[in-house]
C-alpha cells in the first residue's frame, strides 16, 4: 500500500473506515478469510481509481501532445508567412531602389543633354551674332555699293 500515492492510500483508509464502523460487530464474528476478501476488494477499489487516473493521465498528456503539435504548425504557419511578407516587403524595396536608379540615371542623362544643348544654344547664339554683324556690314556695304552705283548711272559712267 506504501507503493500507492497518497490519495489512492486516503481513499483506502477512508473505505476501510466506513466499513469497520458500520460492521464493527461482524468483524467481530468474521475470520481471517473474510478479512483477506475485503482487503482484495478494497485494493481492487483503489487498483481501479489508480488505472483511471494512469488513463487520464494518458489522455491528458495525448491532449497535450495533440495542442503542442497544433501549436507548432500555427507558428511555422505564422512564420512562414511572415517571411513571404518580408521577402515581398524587400523586393518591393528592391523595385524601389531600381527605380529609383533607373530615374537618376535618366535625370544624368537629361542634365547632361541640357547642358549639351545649352552650350550649343550659347555657340549658336553667338554664331548668330557673328553672322548678323557680318549680314549687317554686308548689307551696309551693298547699301554703299547701290549708293555709289546710283551716283554713278547718273554721271553717266556707263
Amino acid at each position: 500500500m506504501e507503493m500507492l500515492s497518497a490519495e489512492v492510500q486516503s481513499t483506502a483508509r477512508v473505505y476501510h473506515e466506513y466499513w469497520t464502523d458500520k460492521y464493527s460487530f461482524y468483524t467481530e464474528t468474521c475470520d481471517a478469510v473474510d478479512m483477506v476478501e475485503v482487503r482484495l476488494a478494497m485494493q481492487a477499489r483503489s487498483q481501479s481509481f489508480f488505472v483511471n487516473d494512469q488513463m487520464d493521465m494518458r489522455r491528458l498528456q495525448r491532449a497535450n501532445w495533440k495542442f503542442e503539435r497544433r501549436a507548432t504548425e500555427d507558428l511555422t504557419t505564422a512564420v512562414h508567412l511572415c517571411r513571404s511578407e518580408v521577402n515581398a516587403l524587400m523586393k518591393r524595396v528592391e523595385n524601389s531602389d531600381n527605380f529609383q536608379k533607373i530615374a537618376s540615371t535618366g535625370l544624368e542623362v537629361a542634365n547632361k543633354e541640357k547642358a549639351e544643348l545649352k552650350a550649343k544654344v550659347e555657340e549658336l547664339t553667338a554664331e548668330a551674332a557673328t553672322l548678323r554683324q557680318q549680314v549687317d556690314g554686308a548689307v551696309h556695304e551693298y547699301i554703299a555699293h547701290f549708293h555709289e552705283m546710283a551716283e554713278c548711272d547718273g554721271l553717266g559712267m556707263y
